[in-house]
Order: structure tokens, then sequence, then C-alpha cells
């Protein structure tokens, strides 16, 4: 059974569940994806359905007529499997599976907010129209509405909120700034120049008030597009949320963009690292450790993307990486920007091996039996030459 996002139903969803009872759920290792398919699981777990979770896309070669909902990956024999393809530009996979489950079983806070997080993964909050494209903006009403988020007009830089702003510039990732993620020197030293603070370690800057002098965030910001060579990046770096997580138990608030930002980047730490993201609707303590984790190594990993990153753009040997683990990463910025190569898949080095992703393959045209013998369990393919 193959749908498309834009035209899944609640009866198709319902009737496949209804008809089979035993059910593997397996998403690419996208955010999206695994938002979206951890969702399912939780809701199939809530209502007695014997269903597992799982990366192995070689399960459904191996045991091709076991029933199987496949995120974002293509079917391998109709009648089993129910492929899910994100095909809506305006909405994102997690929002469109929340959409239907909504109709079917009701959804939490939690799930909402899972929901919002694919959006602002697929770049959909659009600041210049003032909200997301798709169905994800009725979700960010309602969390507004309960104060779980708070739309403010700030700069999207990773924890610019308390930290200075030369470290949260230099840590961003999505929108990826051109000479200054992952150079926090340089960062540094245009904050120095913009601000002409006596000491520029110290500058803050999250929201812009109404009140205040905008003039050094204006100029920040026209500074940033001109050295990118991109009009639209202001749309790209305004407009955040803070996320009270209180209702989760945490005492804290945190800037979705930045929790956006731990969860792409803990996703590729450790070859095994986007299993643990898929029971991210069950297990809600996975925030703080993945934020913890984040926190410790974001600084060496902005560095190691940005080198990955550049060494792309300018057609240069890949240069080796030490903390990240997977390509995904790579991918995810890379695919923010716009910048994704359309003839070959993306790559990382690590440990001498050239390694890229099943998404990655598929996307970039391999067929489906190519790609899978390249590929691990983990959906980490080594790239043959």
């Amino acid at each position: 059974m193959l749908l498309s996002g834009g035209l899944l139903s609640e009866t198709a969803l319902a009737s496949f569940i209804e008809h089979f009872k035993s059910i593997v759920i397996i998403p690419d290792t996208s955010l999206d994806s695994i938002l979206a398919a951890s969702i399912i699981y939780k809701k199939l777990l809530e209502h007695g359905v014997d269903v597992k979770i799982s990366l192995n896309y070689k399960l459904i070669i191996d045991y091709p007529s076991d029933p199987a909902i496949l995120i974002n990956l293509p079917a391998l024999n109709k009648n089993y499997h129910l492929s899910i393809t994100r095909r809506d530009e305006n909405s994102s996979m997690t929002g469109v599976v929340l959409s239907i489950l909504d109709k079917l079983v009701g959804i939490d806070t939690w799930d909402r907010l899972l929901g919002v997080l694919g959006g602002a993964y697929r770049g959909l909050y659009s600041f210049k129209k003032g909200g997301f494209l798709g169905v994800e903006e009725e979700y960010l009403k309602s969390l507004v509405n309960e104060k779980v988020v708070v739309e403010i007009a700030g700069l999207r830089f990773w924890g610019a909120k308390r930290l200075s702003l030369y470290v949260s510039m230099a840590r961003t990732l999505t929108p990826f700034i051109q000479g200054y993620t992952g150079r926090p020197e340089s960062a540094l030293k245009l904050i120095e120049e913009l601000f002409k603070a006596q000491d520029p370690r110290q500058v803050k800057i999250k929201e812009i008030k109404p009140e205040e002098p905008k003039e050094h965030v204006l100029q920040l910001i026209k500074k940033l597009s001109e050295n990118a060579k991109n009009p639209n990046l202001p749309f790209m770096l305004l407009g955040d949320f803070y996320i009270n997580l209180s209702f989760m138990g945490l005492r804290e608030e945190v800037e979705l963009h930045e929790l956006l930002g731990s969860l792409i980047v803990y996703n590729s730490l450790c070859r095994r690292c986007p299993e643990d993201l898929l029971l991210v609707s069950i297990d809600r303590s996975i925030i703080s450790h993945v934020m913890s984790v984040y926190n410790e190594k974001i600084d060496i990993v902005a560095r190691e993307v940005a080198d990955v990153v550049e060494a792309l753009k300018q057609g240069i040997t890949l240069p080796r990486v030490e903390v990240v683990e997977r390509p995904d990463l790579v991918v995810d910025v890379l695919l923010y920007m716009g910048w994704l190569p359309s003839a070959r898949p993306v790559e990382l080095v690590v440990d001498r091996t050239s390694y890229t992703v099943l998404r990655e393959l598929l996307r970039t045209g391999y067929r489906l039996q190519d790609a899978i013998t390249q590929c691990e369990e983990d959906q980490l393919c080594i790239v043959k030459r």
C-alpha cells in the first residue's frame, strides 16, 4: 500500500492496523521521519497493537510478507507494506501523521510539540509570513494557548538566550552561517567590529524588542547575508520560540531551534544514536540526555561539520572527523540550506572510510537493491568507488 504524505487518510491507516494486528515501523534516518515513526509507535502501543520499531530496512527484504509501516522509504510488497512518503512541501511528515492520528485517537501536548519540531526541521516556519506554512501552525497555536510555547522576534542562534552572541552564532548549524558556523574566533571578531563593546565576549542578544535600538542587530544580519551571498538568510535567522518544559517535569526553558539542533546533532554522534530517538515520544527523559550530550559536544561538532561543508562546497578532499559518526547531520545542514548535490550522495569520512546513509542513496537515484547491499542495519552505508 503506497501513499503520499498528502494523501494519507485515517481510514487507510486504521484499515492497515486493523487488518494486520502485528506490525513493524521503519523510518529513514531523517529527524522528521524518526519523530513521525516514534509517534505512531507510541499510539499503537497505547492501543494494544503488537508493534515494533526499527531502523533495519533489511527486515522487509528478509521477511517480505511481514506487515510494515515505512516512513519515507519505499515498499517492496505492496500487499503487506504501508509506505508513507512526504509529498506535501508545506507540512512535515510528523505534522501529517499527527493530523491523521488526532482524528483516530487524539494527540497530547508532547505530540504537538514534536510536530512543531518536525516543521522547524523542514524549515517550514516563515518569519516573513508570520507562522508555519502547513498543519504545524495549528499545533503551534495550541501550544501558545497552553503557555508551553512563547513566540519571539529573535535570532535563531542556538543558545543565544543564555550564551554570548559569538558563541551561539558559532554553534548554529541550521541555518549554516558561512564563515562563522564552527568559527568562534571569526564570530567574535565580527561582534567586536559591529557592537563596539568594551568586552565583545559579553555581548548577548536574543529578543529584538520594539523599544530597543536595532542598529547593531540589523547590521549583523546584513553582514551575514552579504557574506553568504544569500538574500534569504535574514528570514532564516529571524523568529524563534521559548519552550517551557515544566509540563515534562523539567525546570528549564529552552529555545525551540536549539532543542531541534540538539536532536539533529545527537542523531549523528554515534551509529546507534537514531535508535535512541525512536523512543522520544514515549520516554521524555531522553531530551535531558540529548541536551546534556549536545552541550558537551556541540563546539567540536560545529567545527567538524563546518570543515566538511566547506570542503564539499569547494570540491576538495573531505576532512576526517573524530566526533561525528554519521553523515545525517551534514545532510540535514545541506538540506536546510538548499545545498544538497543532486547527482551524488553526501559522504562523511570516518576512520578513513567514506560513509553515506540509505536516504541519500535513494535520493540520488540508486536502485533499491544496489543501495541495500551497501548498507548496514542502522542504514549507514559504505560508499563504493
